[in-house]
């Protein structure tokens, strides 16, 4: 991945407000790769009973993504692009780390002077 690539991320399937209404719901599904047989359904829309349905997926720069529809209404789909900011992550969680182990140290060496000054302690008496 290059940084400064763009991610897709789905928020919302719904029935197209115009168009042919039917009974029979509409199956929308995703296929993510050059395998279009492997499918995972999103949602089942049908009129006058779910019409729209809150989808929170996203979609890397590097993915092949293809959408499938079956049934006889047409459906929307809402969503944006982001920047890809994975290396933001790493970097962040590189820092967090670093701290843990900072702070780790810092509590070992800690934990080290108590116990010479008890053992110090120990030697007077």
């Amino acid at each position: 991945k290059q940084p400064g690539e763009m991610v897709m991320v789905l928020k919302q399937a719904a029935l197209a407000p115009t168009g042919k209404l039917s009974a029979d719901p509409s199956v929308l599904s995703v296929s993510v790769g050059s395998d279009t047989n492997e499918r995972f359904v999103l949602c089942h829309l049908a009129s006058g009973k779910c019409e729209q349905w809150a989808i929170d997926l996203g979609f890397g720069p590097d993915e092949e993504v293809n959408f499938h529809l079956t049934g006889k209404c047409a459906v929307h789909l809402t969503g944006f692009y982001e920047m890809d900011d994975d290396s933001d992550d790493e970097d962040e969680m590189d820092s967090e780390e670093e701290e843990m182990a900072r702070m780790q140290g810092e509590a070992m060496e800690e934990d080290e002077d108590e116990e010479s000054g008890e053992e110090e302690e120990g030697e007077e008496e």
